[in-house]
């Protein structure tokens, strides 16, 4: 799958929303999308210059660690997706996956 040009979690990132990235987070927004121009997550959007910079940046920063180490480390799909490739995998809505690794972040 391509990366998104820039998903509603980068959006509300850049803005240092950290509200709205609470909601998005909780209804499923994925944490590691990266964007289809610079390949930035959501949390290397988030502007030091605008207000609520270390709350949105903490909060993002806090759910990209907790991801896959919370609740046991299981996570869960969100839609069906069948493998198109020899190294991914194929899974259905709702069934529960086990991250063995985590990407990561590239250093700026």
């Amino acid at each position: 799958m391509p990366p998104a040009p820039r998903t509603p979690l980068h959006c509300a990132a850049s803005c240092n929303d950290t509200g709205v990235c609470v909601a998005l987070v909780r209804h499923g927004a994925a944490i590691f999308a990266t964007t289809g121009s610079d390949g930035s997550m959501a949390v290397e959007k988030c502007d030091p210059y605008r207000e609520g910079y270390a709350d949105c940046s903490s909060y993002l920063t806090e759910v990209e660690q907790g991801m896959g180490v919370l609740n046991s480390g299981v996570v869960y799909a969100l839609w069906d997706y069948s493998a198109e490739f020899g190294d991914e995998l194929s899974f259905r809505e709702g069934e529960p996956l086990f991250p063995r690794v985590r990407p990561q972040r590239k250093k700026i």
